[in-house]
C-alpha cells in the first residue's frame, strides 16, 4: 500500500473527553493524537517492522501542543498528521485539529524514535525506514521554535511522591506518555488546577518509568509558566519535564 503523506481521522468527542467542568482535557487531546499516529503507521504497513516479533516499538521523546479553541461534547473534529523527512534516526510528526467548519482547533508536533526493546538500542536502518514512509515538508510551528530541551528548575515550590500504578503501564511495559501529564496535574496548587486551562503544553521525556517505581513530582512557577519535573525517588533519574502555560 502506498504511504499517505497526510493521514486524516475524524471522530466525535464524547463525555469521556471532558472534565468535571465540561472542558475538553489536554490528556484527551494527546491521547487522540497518539492514537492517530499509530493508525497512520498501521495504514502504511509499518507494522511489518513494528511488531512484537521484531522487538521494535515507537518511543516518543517530545510533545508540543497549542490549543486555539475547545470544542464541545458531541462535536466532530478532524485530525491530520504527517511525518517530516528523517533527521538522522529521528521522526518528527506534526498534527492539526480542525472542527467540522474547517476552523483550526489545535496544532501539535512530536519527536519519535524506533527502539529495539530487547537490546534497548535505537533502530538506525534509514533505508528501511524510508521505504515505509512518505514525508511532507510542512512545519506546523514554522513561526514558533520547538524547544526540545526543557531545563529542570532549580527552585522547587512543592513536591509530592507517588507510586507508579499498574494502570499506568502500556504494552512497552513502562508508563504511557500521557500519564506524565496526569502526574503533573496532581502537583499543581489547588487554585491553579481549578482555574487554569492550559492552552500550551510542552513535554520532554528522558527516561522510562516502570511499575514499582516511586516518583517525585516537583512543581515550579517561572514567569507564569508552570514547570513540573518528574524524577525517580530512589535513583533521582529524570523521567520527564512538563511545561504548562
Amino acid at each position: 500500500m502506498k504511504p499517505l503523506k497526510i493521514y486524516t481521522y475524524s471522530t466525535i468527542l464524547d463525555p469521556s473527553n471532558f472534565d468535571t467542568n465540561n472542558i475538553l482535557t489536554n490528556q484527551s487531546i494527546l491521547a487522540l493524537l497518539q492514537k492517530v499516529a499509530s493508525m497512520h503507521s498501521l495504514y502504511f504497513d509499518y507494522d511489518k517492522i513494528s511488531t512484537p516479533k521484531s522487538d521494535l516499538n515507537w518511543i516518543i521523546l517530545n510533545w508540543k501542543l497549542k490549543m486555539f479553541s475547545r470544542p464541545n461534547c458531541n462535536d466532530e473534529i478532524v485530525i491530520n498528521t504527517w511525518c517530516h523527512p528523517l533527521k538522522k534516526f529521528y521522526f518528527y510528526r506534526d498534527f492539526e485539529i480542525k472542527d467540522k467548519s474547517d476552523n483550526l482547533v489545535a496544532i501539535a508536533t512530536s519527536k519519535w524514535i524506533l527502539l529495539n526493546n530487547k537490546t534497548n538500542t535505537i533502530y538506525r536502518n534509514l533505508d528501511e525506514l524510508n521505504k515505509f514512509h512518505s514525508f511532507l515538508e510542512k512545519d506546523i510551528f514554522e513561526n514558533e521554535p520547538f524547544n526540545e530541551k526543557l531545563k529542570e528548575p532549580t527552585t522547587i515550590l512543592n513536591t509530592i511522591k507517588i507510586p507508579v500504578q499498574r494502570r499506568d503501564i502500556d504494552k512497552n511495559k513502562h508508563v504511557n506518555n500521557i500519564h506524565y501529564l496526569d502526574y503533573a496535574y496532581e502537583v499543581l496548587p489547588e487554585s491553579i488546577y481549578n482555574n487554569c486551562v492550559f492552552n500550551n503544553i510542552e513535554i520532554m521525556y528522558k527516561h522510562e518509568a516502570k511499575y514499582g517505581d516511586f516518583l517525585n513530582i516537583s512543581y515550579s512557577n517561572i514567569d507564569n509558566e508552570h514547570i513540573v519535573s518528574i524524577t525517580n525517588s530512589t535513583s533521582n533519574i529524570l523521567h520527564a519535564i512538563i511545561k504548562l502555560y
